[in-house]
């Protein structure tokens, strides 16, 4: 579980994209509420966009 927590909060860390006030939330979150902020981060949080390949 620590493992979970410690990932999310280094994940939300170096999300460039974010701002203060969201990081600032986010890591509120899992630090209030750990195991379930952890899980929310990665069910909810921010997705990664993989470019796509056309091939032709």
């Amino acid at each position: 579980m620590t493992a979970l927590i410690l990932r999310a909060l280094v994940q939300i860390a170096q999300r460039p994209a974010f701002d203060p006030m969201t990081r600032a939330i986010w890591i509120f979150i899992v630090l209030v509420a750990p195991v379930l902020g952890a899980i929310a981060w990665f069910w909810l949080g921010p997705k990664e966009i993989e470019p796509t390949s056309r091939s032709r």
